[in-house]
């Protein structure tokens, strides 16, 4: 607003120097403001369409970023649910392998045993056949 009225002061002033009577003066003061106007005018609806271009960008740029965020956080879920069964299938096996060590070591213990009788029972048979011949 300033700018338009140092304009117009300069342009009286120039017409005074000229000698431009006051009708023409007015005619050009009310066209250099509605020129200036215009000019305004056209600076703010290219401001508008620039900004609302900015805006439409980075609307689109959000609802993809969006997106992409929600796809991470279904596969993120997905691989936390996944990793929570493999833990529990790693626990049962764990103990299962604990039993069939513990089942192991009972039957090797058994074993033992049982050859010792089979052992026994196989001299005591060879030194009954030794004795009887």
């Amino acid at each position: 607003m300033i700018i338009l009225y140092l304009v117009v002061l300069l342009c009286e002033l120039f017409c005074l120097a000229l000698n431009i009577n006051v009708t023409d003066l007015f005619r050009l003061k009310k066209e250099m403001i509605a020129q200036v106007n215009q000019v305004a005018a056209e600076f703010r609806k290219v401001s508008n369409r620039q900004m609302a271009d900015t805006t439409k960008r980075t609307i689109r740029e959000n609802v993809s970023i969006s997106t992409q965020l929600s796809k991470i956080s279904d596969k993120t879920v997905e691989l936390i649910n996944n990793n929570d069964s493999l833990k529990e299938r790693e626990r049962r096996q764990r103990q299962e392998i604990e039993l069939l060590q513990a089942s192991e070591t009972l039957l090797t213990e058994k074993n033992v045993a049982n050859q010792k009788v089979i052992f026994q029972l196989q001299f005591d048979s060879d030194a009954s056949l030794y004795r009887h011949v």
